[in-house]
């Protein structure tokens, strides 16, 4: 479903038992980086990633590659165009593919290249048997979560996870009142502004693979951990955790892309080494391309956590103080005009005495903290 990263391609000198900083010579390596599966299940999404190598030196390292036209294409001839979609992605509609054909990607940059990966068959990926939770014991008491999987018929081996966390959160005070042109008004349901959700799509490489043991079995394999008192598990907190097998080659390729990330910080840092991968340009097919794209049925599963089940989770302590709350005059002609000069302030409550208190925008509406106020389809 989703692999991203931005992955450079420099080299540098090798290890030595001194300290040793390199000379990086600058040059203009700006080459493709495709990351994604193909998603062959039922009813499945497809999600491809598209980026740009930097150098080294770079200060920024997120350069998505947008304006592409990226096409599923199977050995059978049937094609599927994909959709762009902000920072890089390109999602396919929902399909149901021909697990027994063969697929690749076919790439067309903005600027004319043309890139395309190499057919690959289709992986059967075996159920996940749970997705679990342990909060660790005083002092830290940080929340890890784990995944556990085996396949019985032993054709697995190697595996791969990406996930989407999803939380509740709410503003630290509640109102119900909004302002349009200068006039107050009472909010109705579907215009809250006081209980928001959140999105967050996993960037980390999730791998394992069970090869040196007698049974195609993953145990206890870590997912993430939630440092203690993050704010995800506040309210109440989701997780939708997906899994692929891969090929052994698709398999070490990405497993030398996490060692060199180890290396030097996270996915998103630029790669010492030059890999090779499954893409390939076809204007210039020396020009080196990062990726490797496998075609996979998805396995999914969802728990969730609440604040509750939690030990020692305490709210942020700031909480309302943080809030800047000031009280001002009704006006006189119209108890609903509100024209208060700093328009980083809103209506919180009206009281009996003729005044209003004022609170920040940004403690009365969580959707300024970046979540929508629609209740995802799946909550419970």
């Amino acid at each position: 479903m989703s692999l991203y990263g931005l992955l450079a391609l420099t080299l540098v000198a090798p290890h030595c038992k001194k300290a040793y900083t390199p000379k990086l010579k600058q040059a203009n390596n700006n080459y493709l980086v495709v990351g994604g599966i193909i998603n062959t299940s039922s009813n499945g999404v497809t999600t491809i990633f598209l980026s740009r190598t930097v150098n080294l030196s770079d200060s920024n390292t997120n350069v998505p590659e947008y304006n592409a036209t990226v096409t599923i294409e199977g050995k059978s001839g049937v094609k599927y165009l994909l959709t762009p979609a902000p920072g890089g992605a390109y999602n396919s509609d929902t399909l149901s593919l021909d697990n027994t054909d063969q697929y690749r990607l076919d790439i067309s940059t903005q600027d004319g290249d043309q890139f395309q990966s190499d057919f690959v068959s289709c992986r059967q990926t075996p159920p996940i048997d749970s997705v679990s939770w342990q909060q660790e014991a005083p002092p830290t008491q940080n929340v890890n979560l784990f995944v556990n999987t085996h396949d019985p018929m032993d054709s697995s081996r190697y595996y791969w996870w990406d996930y989407v966390e999803t939380w509740e959160y709410q503003s630290p005070l509640t109102t119900i009142y909004g302002v349009q042109n200068d006039l107050i008004y009472l909010l109705d349901s579907s215009q809250q502004v006081h209980v928001c959700w959140m999105n967050h799509v996993s960037t980390d490489l999730l791998l394992a693979t069970n090869i040196q043991l007698s049974q195609d079995v993953i145990s206890q394999q870590p997912v993430l951990t939630i440092p203690h008192l993050d704010s995800r598990l506040y309210y109440r907190y989701s997780i939708l955790v997906n899994q692929y097998t891969l090929t052994r080659e698709a398999y070490q390729y990405w497993q030398t892309i996490k060692t060199n990330s180890q290396e030097l910080g996270t996915l998103f840092d630029p790669q010492p080494s030059q890999l090779t991968g499954n893409v390939r340009s076809l204007k210039n097919p020396n020009e080196p391309v990062v990726g490797f794209v496998s075609a996979a049925r998805q396995q999914q599963m969802r728990i969730f956590i609440d604040h509750s089940q939690l030990e020692n989770w305490n709210f942020d302590p700031l909480g309302e103080a943080a809030c800047s709350i000031k009280f001002i005059d009704q006006n006189a002609s119209n108890y609903a005009i509100f024209n208060y000069p700093d328009t980083s302030y809103a209506p919180w409550y009206f009281v009996s005495n003729g005044t209003i208190f004022i609170a920040k925008r940004m403690c009365l509406n969580c959707t300024l903290m970046g979540g929508t106020n629609q209740q995802p389809s799946f909550w419970q």
